[in-house]
């Protein structure tokens, strides 16, 4: 006889805002209706007659895992309205920046997961370099989150000791490898993650999807080649993909891109110009539009702006472009993907399934 089970929210690994109501049977998961907690979210009158600065920490704090992706998308498209150039040095850091965010939230992800498996002691280790990289951030910024230093024509400041970022490099690399190696060698591992959420290639075309979502799909797809935007036009991305499209592929590609950051990470610190990361210059926005994009550590993220005036923004911040800052494809990831991949599948793997997104309490509220 068909059960009705809920989930969501009420675990710690759990996206607090999705609830998902399925119809299992025999513990297979017959039909799926996913609904989103969504409270009140940008509301203009909120960010009405901030300054800069405190839009700009408004904006920070929307999303944790992502707050560099945040601000840096948000000051592109301040800076393509006001015709505003970037400092080499600045966009190099900027990529720097991204690179080491990146790997913050793909391993809180990854071991996520593994906790969900039972391999609390490879979690755990997971953590411990998620904590280096947070480490080295301290290091860099003089903060482990919100690092503050995204602003209008480039960073706030420089960076003066990079020594961090090679010693982080030296530090992970090789007990990273150590660990997805022991991961990858346990048979129970594979088997109850291979198969499991199967999202093909041509339904994550279909709906639109990108991010290391996609990627785990075999869809080539990532903002820091497709548009280049910083630093990244000057540098060798290399895209990491995965053809299975279920669990295990998803979480190797958190893996594989944690790498490549690394590497970047390198890159950066060897062609890193000297000179300026701020060009002084007063912010007159014109009236007029602008859309910036980055790859956000979670998939794409995007903002319109749209003034109907010109205006200073230290008379006040422009919170018309503010409403419409959302990820492009964060509607479909979860609204419409989920129900569609879920039936059939065991009803004990849908904790892990779901956390192999990698969804988080912003990506679902926009």
């Amino acid at each position: 006889m068909p059960q009705q089970l809920a989930l969501g929210p009420f675990h710690p690994a759990w996206p607090a805002a999705l609830r998902l109501d399925l119809e299992v049977e025999s513990g297979v998961v017959r039909t799926v209706e996913s609904t989103i907690l969504r409270p009140e979210w940008l509301r203009p009158e909120d960010w009405a007659g901030l300054s800069l600065e405190q839009g700009l920490a408004g904006v920070e704090r929307l999303c944790a895992p992502s707050s560099w992706a945040y601000t840096l998308v948000y000051c592109q498209a301040l800076e393509s309205l006001a015709g505003l150039e970037v400092p080499p040095r600045a966009r190099y850091l900027r990529v720097l920046l991204a690179e080491l965010e990146r790997p913050i939230r793909h391993l809180l992800v990854a071991a996520d997961i593994l906790e969900l498996l039972g391999l609390h002691a490879t979690a755990l280790n997971l953590l411990e370099l998620r904590e280096a990289f947070l480490e080295a951030r301290q290091h860099l910024v003089g903060r482990r989150f919100f690092p503050d230093l995204n602003v209008p024509g480039g960073l706030r400041r420089d960076l003066q000791d990079l020594s961090a970022i090679g010693e982080l490099v030296r530090r992970v690399k090789a007990t990273l490898y150590r660990l997805v190696d022991q991961v990858l060698s346990q048979r129970a591992f594979a088997t109850y993650m291979v198969g499991a959420g199967l999202l093909t290639k041509e339904l994550a075309a279909e709906l639109g999807l990108g991010g290391p979502l996609a990627r785990a799909s075999e869809l080539v797809r990532d903002l820091r080649l497709d548009q280049p935007y910083a630093a990244y036009d000057e540098l060798a991305v290399q895209i990491v993909t995965q053809n299975g499209g279920d669990a295990f592929s998803r979480w190797v590609v958190l893996l594989l891109e944690t790498f490549e950051s690394l590497r970047l990470l390198e890159e950066v610190g060897r062609s890193l110009p000297p000179g300026p990361v701020h060009r002084e210059r007063e912010l007159v926005l014109p009236a007029g539009k602008s859309q910036s994009w980055v790859e956000a550590p979670s998939g794409p993220l995007s903002v319109r702006l749209e003034l109907e005036h010109k205006a200073t923004v230290d008379s006040g911040w422009p919170q018309q472009g503010l409403a419409a800052l959302g990820r492009i494809s964060s509607s479909p990831l979860h609204l419409t993907a989920l129900p569609r991949i879920l039936p059939g599948q065991q009803v004990r793997q849908v904790g892990v399934i779901v956390a192999s997104w990698g969804l988080c309490q912003p990506c679902l509220v926009r």
